[in-house]
C-alpha cells in the first residue's frame, strides 16, 4: 500500500512538473509586475467598470445639492455670483432649517456687492462652513473668507490617482505650511466633506474621535473609516500623506437630489427637501472648471463630473456607513491578495493538468474566469475590494496556456508518429533494397553474361528466400517500435552505440558479404579509415537516432553498391571521420562502372540506388551528397555535413 502510495505520488510529481515551472514562472512575473505598479491602471478600469455595473441604489435624501448651472449664470448676467446673491439664498436656505450647509465656492477675495452680508451669514449661522485649499504637491493656497470661524471650514482638495481620477477622499490632512512645525498637530485640518458629516452626525448624537484598531484613522459611533494605506489593493508606493478611505460611490443615475439656484431663488421645492439635510451650494456650469473624472458611476462624460457631487458622494457614504450600515470599501493586506493571485494561478495549473481535451479546459477557464469576475462583483457589495486583473492573467495563461500547450503537444505528436511511420517504411525498404534486390541484381546481371548452373541458382534462391523471411522480424521490430535497433547482416545493432563504432561494424560486416558481391573476394586493397580518436572521430552530436540509422543505411549503400555495379574492383577506400571542420562520410573504389541499359526517370532511380535517403541526409544534415567517377577510374560516393562545435 505504502509502495503504491509512493508510486502515484512520484507519477503526479512528474506529470505536474512540466506544467508547474512555467506556470509559478507566470505567476512570479505577475506578482513582480504588480509590485512594481504595472497593473495599476488595469486594476482601476476594473474596479470602475465593476462599480458602475451595480444595480441602482435609492436616492440618498439626506443630501442636496445647489447646482449653479448655466441656465442660471445667463439669468444673473455674470460669474463669479456675487456674495448678495449668495447670502440671499443661504439665508432662503436657513429658513428651512436645513441641518447643515457648505458653500463649495472659493471666496477668499470679496465679489461685491455683497460681501459684508456674506459675511454676516457665516457669523450669524454655525451650521455653514466654507472652504479652502491646502498647498498639496504643485496647488497654491487659497484662502477662505476673512473672519470665518476655523472650526467653520473645510479643505476642499482632492486626492487623483495617476490616470487623473477620483477614488480617494482625503478624511483630513496636515496643513503643509506647518508640516515641519512643531505645532504641526494643531493644524491637522478636515476636508469639507468630513466636517459635514460630522456634523450632522453629532447632531444625531455620534461622536468623533480616533480609532480603536487603527488610531490614525476617524472613529464615528461604532464605525471606523478604513484607512488607504501606500500599498493598500492596486495602488503601490501611493502617498498616504494625511486620512484617506476610498470612496464607495453611491451607484444609479441620481444618487442625489439637485435644484438649481434660480429653483430655490422662485420657490420650486418642497420644504422637507431642505429640512434636516447636508445641502451643498456649488457649480454645475460647463463654462466653470470645477469638474474632475469619474468613471465609477455611469455618466455621459466620466470627465465632467462635478466637483460638489464627488464632495456630495464622499459625505453620503460616511453617513450612510454609520445610519444605514452602508459597507465602505476596504482591500486584503498584502499577504491574502498575494495568496489569492498564486492560488489562482496553482488553480489554473490544476485545470490543465486534469483536463486532458483543449476544449475542455477553455470552457473550464471561461467558465470559472466569470465566476472570478462575479465573485469581485460580489464582494463589492460588502465593500472588499480584490485583485481581479492579476488574478485573471494568472488564470488565464495556466488554464489556456496549458490547453494552447496541449494542442501544440498533440499537434507535435502526430508529426512524431508521421515521421516514426515513414521511417519504418524507409527501414523496411532499406532492409529489401540493401539485402534481397541486391542479391537478385547480382543474379539477373549473372544470367545475362553467361547461363548459371543449376545448383548455384537454386542456392542464391534459397539465399533470397533466407532473407525475405528475415524481413518478418524487423518489420515486427520496427513495427512495435521494440527498442532502437538496426539490422546488418545478420546483426542487430543498438544505434545507442557512437556513431563511429556503428560506421565501423557495418562497414566490416558488409564487406564480409561474399556470397552476395563476389567482387568483393577479390579486393586487393582494402582501406578502412574510421578514427577512433577524439578530434578525428565522426561525432555524435545533434544527431537524431532515425538520422544515425540513415547514415548506417547510407554507409551499407554505398559499399553494396560497388559489389553490385562495379567491374574489375581491386581496391575499396572507406572514410568515415573528420576533414577540416566536416564530418564525411565516403566510399572509393577503382572498378569500371557498369553501364546503364536505359535511362530511369529520377524518383525511379533514386528509390534503387538510395539516393533518397542521401539527399534527404544532406537537406536534414545541411551538408552535401555526391556521387562522380573517380580518377583515373571508379566511382565516388560522399556525405559530407558540418561538425557540431563541441
Amino acid at each position: 500500500m505504502a509502495f503504491s502510495l509512493r508510486q502515484w505520488l512520484l507519477s503526479e510529481l512528474k506529470a505536474w512538473k512540466s506544467a508547474l515551472i512555467p506556470g509559478i514562472l507566470v505567476i512570479a512575473v505577475i506578482l513582480i509586475m504588480r509590485a512594481f505598479g504595472w497593473l495599476q491602471p488595469l486594476e482601476w478600469m476594473a474596479l470602475d467598470g465593476l462599480m458602475r455595473h451595480r444595480p441602482p441604489e435609492p436616492m440618498d435624501e439626506r443630501v442636496v445639492i445647489i447646482a449653479i448651472d448655466d441656465e442660471d449664470i445667463a439669468q444673473l448676467k455674470t460669474y463669479p455670483i456675487p456674495d448678495r446673491e449668495l447670502a440671499a439664498t443661504i439665508s432662503k436656505l436657513q429658513s428651512y432649517q436645513p441641518n447643515v450647509i457648505a458653500l463649495d465656492l472659493y471666496r477668499d477675495l470679496p465679489i461685491e456687492p455683497g460681501h459684508q452680508e456674506l459675511l454676516q451669514a457665516f457669523q450669524t449661522h454655525r451650521n455653514l462652513f466654507a472652504i479652502e485649499q491646502l498647498p498639496f504637491g504643485n496647488s497654491s493656497a487659497i484662502l477662505p473668507p476673512k473672519g470665518v470661524p476655523e472650526e467653520q471650514v473645510g479643505f476642499a482638495s482632492m486626492p487623483l490617482d495617476d490616470d487623473g481620477h477620483s477614488r480617494r477622499h482625503l478624511i483630513g490632512a496636515t496643513d503643509p505650511r506647518y508640516a515641519n512645525s512643531p505645532e504641526a498637530a494643531n493644524h491637522y485640518k478636515f476636508s469639507i466633506a468630513t466636517q459635514l458629516a460630522i456634523y450632522f452626525l453629532k447632531t444625531k448624537g455620534y461622536k468623533d474621535e480616533a480609532g480603536v484598531s487603527d488610531p490614525e484613522t476617524l472613529r464615528l459611533g461604532t464605525v471606523e473609516l478604513p484607512r488607504v494605506h501606500p500599498n493598500t489593493g492596486a495602488y503601490i508606493g501611493l502617498d498616504s500623506g494625511g486620512t484617506q478611505v476610498l470612496i464607495n460611490y453611491r451607484s444609479g443615475i441620481t444618487p442625489f437630489r439637485v435644484l438649481s439656484l434660480r429653483q430655490v431663488r422662485q420657490n420650486q421645492f418642497q420644504p422637507d427637501w431642505i429640512r434636516d439635510k447636508v445641502i451643498l451650494i456649488g457649480v454645475n456650469a460647463s463654462g466653470v472648471k470645477d469638474f474632475v473624472n469619474v468613471a465609477a458611476i455611469p455618466f455621459q462624460n466620466s470627465a465632467l463630473y462635478p466637483g460638489v457631487k464627488v464632495h456630495a458622494h464622499s459625505v453620503s457614504q460616511i453617513l450612510a456607513a454609520v445610519l444605514d450600515g452602508r459597507p465602505l470599501l476596504h482591500a486584503w493586506n498584502d499577504w491574502a491578495e498575494s495568496l489569492w493571485i498564486i492560488g489562482w494561478g496553482i488553480f489554473g495549473i490544476g485545470i490543465g493538468r486534469k483536463l486532458q481535451a483543449p476544449w475542455q479546459i477553455v470552457l473550464a477557464v471561461v467558465m470559472f474566469g466569470c465566476l472570478l469576475i462575479g465573485m469581485s462583483y460580489l464582494l463589492l457589495f460588502i465593500g472588499v475590494w480584490i485583485p481581479l486583473v492579476p488574478v485573471l492573467i494568472v488564470f488565464f495563461f495556466n488554464g489556456a496556456g496549458l490547453a494552447a500547450g496541449l494542442l501544440y503537444r498533440t499537434k507535435q505528436e502526430l508529426e512524431t508518429q508521421d515521421a516514426i511511420r515513414q521511417a519504418a517504411l524507409e527501414q523496411v525498404f532499406n532492409s529489401i533494397h540493401n539485402r534481397p534486390l541486391q542479391q537478385l541484381s547480382f543474379m539477373m546481371r549473372r544470367l545475362k553474361d553467361q547461363p548459371m548452373p543449376t545448383d548455384e541458382l537454386i542456392q542464391n534462391l534459397e539465399q533470397i528466400d533466407k532473407e525475405l523471411r528475415s524481413l518478418r522480424h524487423d518489420i515486427g521490430r520496427i513495427a512495435q517500435r521494440q527498442g532502437d535497433q538496426i539490422r546488418v547482416g545478420d546483426e542487430l545493432l543498438d544505434l545507442h552505440l557512437p556513431l563511429n563504432e556503428l560506421l565501423q561494424i557495418v562497414c566490416s560486416t558488409t564487406l564480409q558479404r561474399f556470397e552476395e558481391f563476389p567482387t568483393f573476394k577479390n579486393l586487393k586493397v582494402r582501406l578502412i579509415d574510421i578514427p577512433s580518436s577524439a578530434t578525428q572521430m565522426i561525432q555524435d552530436q545533434g544527431l537524431s537516432i532515425a538520422q544515425k540509422d540513415w547514415l548506417c543505411r547510407f554507409l551499407e549503400e554505398a559499399i553494396c553498391n560497388v559489389g553490385k555495379h562495379g567491374i574489375n574492383v581491386t581496391r575499396i577506400e572507406v572514410f568515415c571521420g573528420k576533414e577540416y571542420k566536416y564530418q564525411v562520410i565516403r566510399v572509393a573504389d577503382n572498378g569500371i562502372n557498369q553501364p546503364k541499359p536505359r535511362q530511369l526517370k529520377s524518383r525511379d532511380r533514386n528509390r534503387i540506388s538510395g539516393t533518397q535517403t542521401a539527399k534527404k541526409l544532406e537537406r536534414q544534415l545541411r551538408g552535401v551528397f555526391r556521387r562522380a567517377q573517380n580518377q583515373p577510374q571508379g566511382m565516388i560516393c560522399e556525405l559530407r555535413w558540418k561538425a557540431k562545435r563541441e
